[in-house]
């Protein structure tokens, strides 16, 4: 017997279980062989002064400056932009600082 998933005692939900799956948001593409490789989450939206980013998208646009070897991106409460992006960076070695930066 299927059940769904009532993890949340919150209506919203029933947003969330749909034919006894449970629908946690992970985009996927999958490849010409079949195998699925993990994309991003459909809700993990920034919303920043109205506009909507994906925290993957900013990721890849620091990941084209030379001096950037890893990051991550996360929304940061604002007062008067509902959110800003915050990001968090880690040098190649050799760079002290971001030169240039975006």
């Amino acid at each position: 017997m299927r059940r769904p998933c009532k993890y949340l005692s919150d209506p919203r939900q029933k947003n969330y279980v749909q034919h006894g799956w449970n629908l946690i948001g992970d985009i996927f593409i999958r490849d010409a062989d079949g195998y699925f490789w993990f994309q991003a989450r459909s809700d993990d939206m920034i919303v920043s002064a109205g506009y909507n980013m994906e925290g993957p998208d900013v990721e890849a646009a620091l990941l084209l400056h030379e001096a950037v070897g890893e990051c991550a991106v996360i929304g940061w409460p604002d007062a008067e932009r509902g959110m800003l992006v915050k990001a968090f960076v880690v040098l190649r070695p050799g760079y002290t600082e971001m030169n240039g930066a975006l």
